[in-house]
């Protein structure tokens, strides 16, 4: 499993994010049986920039699942 550490740059601030062990997984599993919906407690762009990032994970996923099947 590889983790990475993004770099999220906002106004004046910088922060850095890594995705907890799994958590792709998780939603991959989830999403098609329930409503999937995201809380932060910082500010809708700073949310938007975290959903952002899962969605490229999960489309990575599912690119890297498809060519390890056939």
């Amino acid at each position: 499993m590889i983790f990475h550490i993004y770099e999220i740059k906002l106004e004046h601030f910088k922060y850095h994010v890594k995705l907890r062990p799994f958590l792709m997984q998780f939603l991959l599993e989830v999403i098609d049986y329930y409503e999937v919906y995201f809380y932060t407690a910082g500010t809708k762009q700073y949310g938007m920039l975290i959903i952002d990032i899962m969605i490229e994970e999960m489309k990575a996923m599912l690119l890297n699942k498809e060519f390890t099947e056939d």
